[in-house]
């Protein structure tokens, strides 16, 4: 049925001249297709948001570090008044 050889079926076209297997895609490939373009907007935002919690942090930090810095400040304490 096959005379050529065993296992190679007739009109497979072959990948390279004389091999002894078949093409493993039948016929010419597709042109390839070009990436979709990386979505950048996502680390921008992320970007932003982690800058505006770093800033927000940092004057937390100073309010808190530079309150009470005299005698006369109660720095925010509990007082009789705010009970």
């Amino acid at each position: 049925m096959y005379p050529d050889g065993f296992g190679q079926q007739p009109g497979a076209p072959k990948p390279y001249p004389d091999a002894g297997f078949g093409a493993a895609y039948p016929g010419t490939l597709p042109p390839p297709v070009p990436y979709p373009p990386r979505r950048r907007r996502r680390w921008v935002v992320a970007a932003v948001a982690a800058l505006a919690v770093l800033v927000v942090a940092g004057v937390i930090t100073a309010i808190v570090l530079t309150r009470g810095g005299n005698e006369t400040s109660q720095g925010g304490a509990l007082t009789e008044a705010s009970r």
